[in-house]
């Protein structure tokens, strides 16, 4: 049993698109004749697999496969996941199609008033979007449903539509045309924008989250695409005849393949890029975190970053100029974590606000001996500095456990935060080489500090300080 069932029959094209460095995950269930992966959330996979000629449904974190079937009803097909709820349809003993909900406790299965077939394809929040087949008509037609209210989505013009995936206020599917070619769509509520690959007569899209969309596009052999609002990239699961890709989570895609007359899921994590790079320029990106909030990457003034396929474990920058400037920003005062900043090359600085960092950052060199970085994060835990620069200043909200290697650093400023009950201690180690001109510290000051000389340190306390100095107090110090 697959997520889609195509309305348009495969017509041959050529394309070809760089590859997309990333690691490629067979999902196969255990004692399972076949196996699909449908969408994701975070690290939650959902699907089928078939047992026993039984299709079932199934959540994967990773580490456990757990099944889940609507209750009565011969098959169930899970096909969108968003937080604790999850869609799909599912097939009773007389053949029948139903959309169902589970919202992590309880089942609900709904049919679309006029309905022969009813499919829920996507969900997000309270959104479900999917395609019925009118009894009437015997055609197909998208809808999203909010649990009271249905309304259909039809692009204008169209002779049969689907809607594949929500997020947000745009959904995203694909629309046959009078000439019976499929094409990829986004609908934001007031406007439908086509979306088809170049070059190509059938585009599926599927679903998109943070900027990228995926799908499938179908010709001689049917081949997934990623495209990231800039360059459309295929898809192909190493040995694979065909590969079909549904959902999307950060920089988490998965889907299906098929070997053979053998059928298995895929999760695919790719490298994201930003800044500058190829033709393009100050390129920005989103993807989600851990805890599902959206994180933005940017990179101006030169270069390019990299961010770790398995998450934000680290960051590398390339290419990077006195000028650069690495952002990291989320929305409002939400916080994320961040681990590893390796950048080889000058950086003029780091903005982080509301970033915890735990690994470490590396500064490399600058040809102009008057450049100095600038480092802004939220809070930092075990965090090493490494810096060839000389650090211009350092402002962050607290940080307990790491150590700064750096030539000189104009200021240190441990600010605290009253509203998340958060005191600003600094607790580090630091060796320079030449000379630190001010530090405050909100709240507790610890560590050894090792330098050439200091102007001013103020802390509201001192616990286990230890200062040593190389060359000398400076005559206007205070400590």
């Amino acid at each position: 049993m697959k997520k889609h069932i195509s309305i348009l029959a495969a017509t041959a094209i050529l394309f070809s698109s760089y590859a997309l460095a990333g690691t490629w995950t067979t999902l196969e269930k255990p004692g399972a004749i076949e196996t699909g992966a449908n969408g994701i959330d975070g690290n939650n996979i959902v699907g089928y697999y078939v047992q026993d000629d039984v299709t079932h449904c199934f959540i994967y974190d990773g580490l456990t496969w757990t099944t889940l079937d609507v209750p009565g009803e011969s098959h169930t097909c899970a096909q969108s996941i968003s937080g604790s709820n999850i869609v799909g349809y599912c097939i009773d003993d007389a053949g029948h199609y139903s959309g169902f909900l589970y919202n992590g406790s309880s089942w609900t299965t709904f049919d679309a008033p006029g309905a022969e077939m009813t499919f829920a394809y996507g969900v997000d929040g309270n959104n479900i979007v999917g395609r019925y087949q009118d009894a009437a008509t015997q055609k197909f037609y998208g809808f999203i449903y909010n649990g009271s209210t249905w309304k259909i989505l039809h692009p204008p013009g169209a002779l049969q539509s689907e809607a594949e995936g929500i997020s947000g206020d745009k959904i995203f599917g694909y629309y046959q045309d009078s000439s019976y070619f499929c094409h990829g769509y986004i609908y934001n509520g007031k406007k439908w924008t086509t979306l088809d690959m170049p070059g190509e007569y059938a585009t599926f899209i599927q679903d998109g989250d943070g900027g990228n969309i995926v799908g499938w596009r179908d010709t001689d052999y049917q081949q997934g695409f990623i495209y990231d609002g800039l360059t459309w990239t295929t898809l192909e699961a190493p040995g694979a005849d065909v590969t079909w890709a549904f959902g999307i989570s950060g920089n988490k895609v998965v889907g299906n393949y098929w070997i053979g007359f053998n059928y298995y899921g895929f999760v695919y994590a790719f490298d994201v890029n930003f800044g500058s790079f190829d033709e393009f320029k100050n390129v920005k990106r989103t993807l989600k975190d851990c805890d599902g909030n959206d994180v933005t990457f940017a990179l101006s003034g030169g270069g390019y970053g990299k961010i770790d396929p398995s998450g934000f474990g680290q960051i590398e920058l390339f290419e990077t100029t006195d000028k650069s400037v690495l952002r990291i920003s989320t929305k409002g005062k939400v916080r994320t974590e961040i681990g590893s900043i390796i950048c080889n090359g000058p950086l003029k600085s780091i903005l982080a606000k509301t970033a915890k960092l735990n690994g470490s950052i590396t500064i490399g060199q600058s040809s102009n001996p008057e450049a100095e970085v600038m480092i802004r994060f939220d809070r930092g835990e075990d965090l090493e500095i490494n810096s060839v620069m000389p650090i211009k200043s350092l402002k962050a909200t607290e940080w307990s456990g790491g150590n700064i290697n750096a030539p000189s650093i104009g200021s240190i400023t441990i600010r605290g935060d009253k509203r998340r009950d958060i005191r600003g201690d600094l607790d580090i180690d630091v060796n320079v080489t030449g000379a630190i001109d001010s530090v405050k510290v909100a709240g507790e000051l610890s560590g050894t500090w090792d330098c050439n000389a200091v102007k001013k340190i103020r802390a509201f306390d001192f616990n286990d300080f230890i200062l040593v100095l190389n060359r000398n107090l400076d005559p206007r110090g205070e400590i």
